[in-house]
């Protein structure tokens, strides 16, 4: 994917931010009076991060690892495509944002240390930028009071399950990083111990304990279903939607959507392998799984299939992993 990329500086008011906007169909006019607007309403900042959410329903996938580097001293601004973790980081930032500059400088606050007042240094080994969500989200965007953690109050600590592991440095897979860059925590001292709500338990919680906009991480704890120890906490991430007594999971996702009732149009750009049978479209609402035979893979990647026509619950999306974190905006 190719996208008009502008390098700007922005002043924030209390310090200038070098970004590389890439805004795809978004214009900062518009931004900011759409902004301006959810400022003047009553809605609190988890329904403004649902809104957020919803208005990008269709945006194209794409790794941000995976596109050229913006340098070692400027903020990426992008809007014109979303992994899981950056389309839950900009619509965090939209959330109690007052206009673009505002919006501009929350998005820094969340990946960037948020004490070093406008230092940006991108170097993954000694740079001030969180490459790990649980570093950005957990412990950065709460220590701000972006987030709160909301976990326990959901469930009641007895139906808690507690995961104790250390965030570890590691290689990016070829698919999301040609050069395979080394990673590393900000906070390699620091050992995780944390709850989350086992992945069993959330059918069992009424949807109303749940609000839409609340962010949810997904986690295999210190080892996957196989055993494979893991170097990172969050696997995956989304945002509640809470619909006629459901608790349904808005993410962006690599993988496919078919239709049985409909033909599906969009660009050959938006399907997998040019296919209009096999529709990606990045932001969406979670679909029902069409099963292991409906796997598709390409140069040894893996693309699972969806149904465009039935909602999945985000409970049962949970059963791939040990269990689910959740934060509700602040």
């Amino acid at each position: 994917m190719n996208f008009q990329t502008n390098l700007t500086t922005i002043d924030t008011g209390s310090y200038s931010l070098a970004c590389s906007l890439e805004l795809g169909r978004w214009t900062e006019e518009g931004l900011s009076t759409a902004l301006l607007r959810m400022q003047d309403s009553e809605i609190p900042p988890s329904g403004r991060l649902a809104y957020w959410s919803w208005k990008f329903v269709g945006t194209p996938f794409g790794y941000e690892s995976a596109l050229q580097p913006v340098g070692e001293n400027a903020l990426r601004v992008r809007l014109a495509s979303f992994d899981c973790i950056t389309f839950i980081y900009n619509v965090l930032a939209l959330a109690n944002a007052e206009n673009f500059r505002s919006y501009v400088q929350r998005l820094y606050k969340i990946r960037y240390r948020s004490n070093d007042r406008g230092l940006l240094e991108n170097n993954a080994q000694y740079g001030n930028f969180f490459d790990f969500a649980y570093e950005s989200l957990v412990l950065n965007c709460i220590n701000v009071g972006f987030l709160e953690d909301v976990t326990e109050e959901i469930v009641g600590s007895a139906n808690l399950i507690y995961v104790r592991m250390k965030l570890k440095p590691f290689s990016r897979p070829a698919d999301r990083d040609i050069l395979q860059e080394t990673i590393y925590p900000r906070f390699p001292e620091h050992e995780i111990k944390t709850s989350v709500i086992p992945a069993q338990r959330i059918k069992q919680i009424p949807a109303n304990h749940f609000k839409s906009g609340d962010i949810i991480l997904f986690t295999h704890g210190a080892e996957d279903k196989s055993g494979l120890h893991k170097q990172f906490f969050v696997c995956h991430a989304g945002v509640a939607w809470v619909r006629s007594g459901k608790v349904l999971l808005m993410h962006a996702t690599k993988n496919y959507y078919t239709s049985a009732n409909r033909i599906l149009e969009l660009r050959a750009s938006d399907c997998l392998f040019g296919d209009q049978r096999f529709a990606q479209p990045g932001v969406a609402l979670a679909g029902e799984y069409l099963g292991d035979q409906a796997t598709l893979t390409r140069r040894g990647v893996k693309y699972y299939g969806y149904s465009a026509d039935k909602e999945r619950l985000m409970a049962d999306y949970a059963h791939n992993f040990l269990g689910i974190k959740v934060l509700r905006p602040c």
